[in-house]
């Protein structure tokens, strides 16, 4: 798998934001919409946003033999 595949999938950034602020709700609940729309553009755009906002971006990553935290 490619190193920054992420950036590769992200067709058209700030997307859910922009529709959110369009229609007054949080950028979360637009992606949740969207990911059950009928119009398969925006259906795949609000599945990728949900899956990459669940992931942790800017977490330390943790050192499973260091005991000392």
């Amino acid at each position: 798998m490619a190193k920054k595949w992420i950036a590769g999938v992200i067709k058209h950034p700030g997307r859910e934001k922009k529709r959110a602020e369009e229609h007054g709700i949080s950028t979360h609940e637009q992606m949740e919409r969207d990911a059950h729309s009928s119009n398969p553009s925006l259906r795949g755009a609000g599945k990728l946003g949900l899956r990459l906002s669940a992931m942790h971006h800017g977490a330390k990553k943790r050192n499973w033999y260091d005991h000392s935290k």
